[in-house]
């Protein structure tokens, strides 16, 4: 059995240290450090829209359109498409079969708060297989700015370790989240 209050901690980490990070909509700050839209500045670790952070075993492109943020853990690091609309990475386990058990636990729990949760699926990106989790945060949620948003969060395995990308936007910056995702997601290769 898993205990409530670990839960409780990874499905903060899960969803809502994230949106933490891109700062209020009182003080217009951005808590998540420097920005860079070429990617290649020290900080941001990347170069011409390839997404390369330290502690991260992995990269993959995007648009240089796009800024690549620092992140701060369990975050490792976003590609912000705008406002609570990003593409992050996070270590989840460092076991990677653990993805087979806290999946469906998630879902449970998510659902007794009342959101809207996909059953867990599996698909195949880039050679690997990851499980995948959606979730839909209502409006009025005060955990997530009272936003509606629409999370997909897929978790894989690289060098033995769960890593998951993220990718949540709000309603009107869905396709662009959605195209930065699938982008992503086909040009992940090992480091």
């Amino acid at each position: 059995m898993v205990c409530r209050l670990a839960l409780a901690f990874a499905v903060a980490s899960l969803l809502g240290l994230t949106l933490t990070a891109c700062g209020s909509d009182d003080d217009g700050s951005d808590k998540g450090g420097s920005s860079d839209k070429s990617g290649g500045s020290a900080e941001s670790g990347g170069s011409d829209g390839t997404f390369d952070r330290p502690g991260v075993p992995f990269t993959f492109s995007y648009s240089d359109e796009y800024e690549v943020e620092p992140g701060t853990k369990p975050s490792l690091g976003f590609v912000r498409v705008g406002e609570f609309a990003e593409v992050s990475i996070r270590k989840s386990s460092d076991t990677p079969l653990a993805r087979d058990v806290f999946l469906p636990q998630f879902k449970s729990d998510f659902e007794s708060q009342g959101l809207k949760v996909s059953e867990p699926t599996t698909e195949k990106h880039s050679g690997k297989e990851m499980g995948v989790l959606e979730i839909d945060i209502p409006k009025g949620n005060p955990a997530f700015a009272n936003r509606e948003l629409h999370d997909v969060a897929y978790f894989f395995e690289v060098d033995g370790k769960l890593w998951q990308m993220q990718c949540i936007a709000p309603p009107d910056l869905e396709d662009k989240v959605r195209a930065a995702c699938d982008e992503a997601l086909a040009t992940i290769k090992p480091k």
